[in-house]
């Protein structure tokens, strides 16, 4: 038991930081890279929804902490599934 909390109190910072790099990611695919820019409101919508999702699990909101969790993981396969779809990347190298 004992093992599985200290990986629940180190769960919430690794959610952080890889938002974080996700945000910083996006931002880059944007600015430099000249891409769209709904991937890094979309990271930042991530990252956000990770500190929110942090605060309900530490206070025990369960209904809504468990829901968040999902709409994080999908909004990141989502994200994850559009940067490695091959047609994406032969849009971008024709333009």
């Amino acid at each position: 038991m004992a093992r599985a909390a200290r990986c629940t109190a180190r769960a919430p910072g690794a959610v952080h930081v890889a938002g974080l790099l996700l945000l910083v990611t996006g931002v880059l695919v944007w600015r430099p890279g000249r891409g769209p820019g709904w991937p890094a409101l979309a990271s930042l919508a991530i990252l956000l929804l990770g500190f929110v999702q942090s605060a309900t699990g530490g206070s025990g909101a369960v209904a809504l902490h468990v829901p968040l969790g999902m709409a994080i993981m999908g909004l990141s396969v989502w994200l994850a599934v559009w940067a490695f779809t091959p047609s994406r990347s032969a849009r971008s190298v024709s333009s």
